[in-house]
């Protein structure tokens, strides 16, 4: 989920998600259920358990990265280059911690809820267009 820049300012994104079918599955009922689950995450709040499971998830994975040399140095490079405020290292998982039901709400509505989206369809080929 994007959240604000730490300097207040508006921000940019790109949100992706991918979905894998079973084979008997149609492509375009597939789409159809997606987009109902992202326009339900624009006007409901995720459950008390989906967000403590999120928040579970990403404290996890945050401490795994910053037991890394290497993901340190790359971060602490990144803050000092967008914000000049390497210290942000230290900083971003009580950011995340503190999302709360309705931002995250919020923030679908507001990346979900417009138009502006591309979908990109992948499907396999039959064994007939294989052989083929």
């Amino acid at each position: 989920m994007p959240l604000p820049p730490p300097d207040g300012s508006g921000t940019s994104s790109i949100a992706a998600g991918w979905v894998t079918a079973r084979p008997e599955s149609d492509a375009a009922t597939v789409e159809r259920i997606l987009d109902e689950e992202l326009q339900r995450m624009t006007h409901e709040s995720v459950t008390d358990d989906e967000l403590l499971r999120a928040g579970a998830l990403i404290e996890s994975s945050e401490l795994a990265a910053l037991s890394r040399m290497d993901e340190v140095a790359d971060r602490l490079s990144m803050y000092t280059t967008y914000f000049d405020r390497p210290e942000l290292v230290n900083e971003q998982l009580a950011r995340y911690q503190a999302v709360d039901a309705e931002a995250v709400r919020d923030v679908c509505a507001e990346v979900f809820g417009g138009d502006g989206r591309a979908v990109l369809t992948y499907v396999p080929r039959t064994e007939a267009e294989a052989a083929a």
